[in-house]
C-alpha cells in the first residue's frame, strides 16, 4: 500500500512539474525568436537586406517615427524597399545594436531596440508560430 502511494505521489509531481518545464522551454524558444525578430529588422537595415527586413514584418506593420511632433509613417512594403535601396547601410555610425524584450507572453511580445541612431519599440506578434513586427515606434537617439 505505501508502494502504491509513492508511486502515485510521483506520478501527480511529475504531471504538475511537467507543463511548468515545458513552459519555460517554450517561452525560453519564444524569447530566443523574438530577439532573432528584433535582430533580422535592425541589421537588415544595416545591412541593407530587403529578404531579411521582410521577414521580420507583419504585411500589415504600423511603423511610426516621432520627429519632433509630427509622426512619420511608413509601411511594411515602405520599409523593404528603403532597406533594399541601401538607405540604412548608407547611414553613418558604428551601428551598434542593444535588444532588450521588455515582455513576453505565449502570442505577443514588447522588444526595445537601441542603435547607434535610432531608439525603436517593437511590439511583435506570434503569427502562424512565426514571431513577426506589427507595431514600430522610434525616435533618433541623438
Amino acid at each position: 500500500m505505501e508502494r502504491k502511494l509513492k508511486m502515485a505521489c510521483v506520478i501527480a509531481l511529475s504531471m504538475i512539474l511537467m507543463p511548468t518545464g515545458l513552459f519555460a522551454q517554450n517561452k525560453a524558444d519564444d524569447e530566443e525568436a523574438v530577439r532573432a525578430t528584433a535582430l533580422d529588422y535592425v541589421q537588415g537595415w544595416y545591412d541593407a537586406d530587403g529578404a531579411r527586413m521582410q521577414r521580420a514584418l507583419h504585411p500589415d506593420l504600423a511603423k511610426r517615427g516621432l520627429v519632433g511632433a509630427s509622426l512619420q509613417p511608413v509601411s511594411a512594403k515602405g520599409l523593404v524597399d528603403l532597406t533594399r535601396n541601401g538607405v540604412g547601410k548608407n547611414q553613418p555610425g558604428k551601428k551598434e545594436k542593444e535588444i532588450t524584450v521588455l515582455d513576453l507572453s505565449p502570442t505577443i511580445a514588447s522588444v526595445k531596440v537601441v542603435s547607434d541612431q535610432f531608439i525603436d519599440y517593437l511590439h511583435l506578434g506570434k503569427v502562424r508560430g512565426k514571431w513577426v513586427i506589427i507595431n514600430a515606434l522610434w525616435a533618433y537617439r541623438r
